[in-house]
């Protein structure tokens, strides 16, 4: 029954958008359509696993559809499933997947601009990522807290915190993790009066999604540096 009401709700995400560009769907109004009904299937087989005693379905599950939520916009549905994966992680003993969790939630609240709460929970996942020896993931929770002390204009604490989170990026050959550091590694470096430092972290990060050798990828690394006026070659 669990895997049934799994695959029924995959089976409607699926079919539900009109288009997916680079893993995000196209733009249409999920909420109030599709969604909900998902949602329900998904929180159904949530409860059943969680009564036969499979957290780790349970987690597996609450991940997906968060992560769908996350892509269709849906930053305040994404929170929510994202706060039980935590919850679920953190009662096995789970300190990775509690940290990732967290990680998740801090996102959508910086894309919410819920900047102070996008610390918040940056930097209780960075505990746990770097207990459980996650350096990549601890990165890209680093790299959240740059970009919300940026969107907050506390470009010191930024640039501290960017400059950590390249450096862990680099040192676990995580490229797409790397990318997005150097970019507010950059925002921060102008901000605080350097401006060649942010010219090389910037084209850091062009050279590095090329590396990467994801289109998406690269096409939205060189829109955001065109949109700061670096040259793209």
């Amino acid at each position: 029954m669990c895997e049934l009401l799994a695959r029924y709700a995959a089976k409607r995400l699926a079919g539900g958008a009109t288009a997916r560009s680079a893993g995000r769907f196209a733009e249409v109004p999920w909420t109030g359509r599709g969604l909900p009904q998902v949602a329900t299937a998904y929180d159904i087989a949530v409860r059943a696993y969680e009564r036969i005693g499979e957290p780790a379905a349970q987690a597996r599950l609450l991940t997906d559809f968060a992560r769908e939520c996350f892509q269709s916009g849906d930053y305040t549905r994404a929170i929510r499933y994202q706060g039980q994966v935590a919850d679920v992680a953190m009662a096995i003993g789970d300190e990775a997947g509690h940290g990732e969790a967290l990680s998740a939630i801090a996102h959508a609240h910086l894309l919410l601009k819920n900047h102070e709460k996008a610390v918040r929970f940056a930097e209780r996942a960075l505990t746990l990522l770097t207990y459980a020896n996650r350096p990549g993931a601890a990165s890209r929770a680093l790299t959240t807290v740059a970009n919300a002390r940026h969107g907050q204009n506390r470009h010191a604490e930024a640039l501290s915190a960017a400059l950590n989170a390249e450096a862990l990026a680099r040192s676990a050959n995580d490229l797409p993790g790397h990318v997005a550091a150097l970019l507010v590694l950059g925002l921060a470096q102008r901000a605080t009066g350097s401006a060649e430092d942010a010219s090389r972290s910037w084209r850091a990060a062009l050279l590095t999604s090329r590396r990467v050798g994801d289109p998406y990828l690269t096409r939205e690394t060189a829109a955001f540096l065109t949109s700061v006026g670096h040259p793209l070659t």
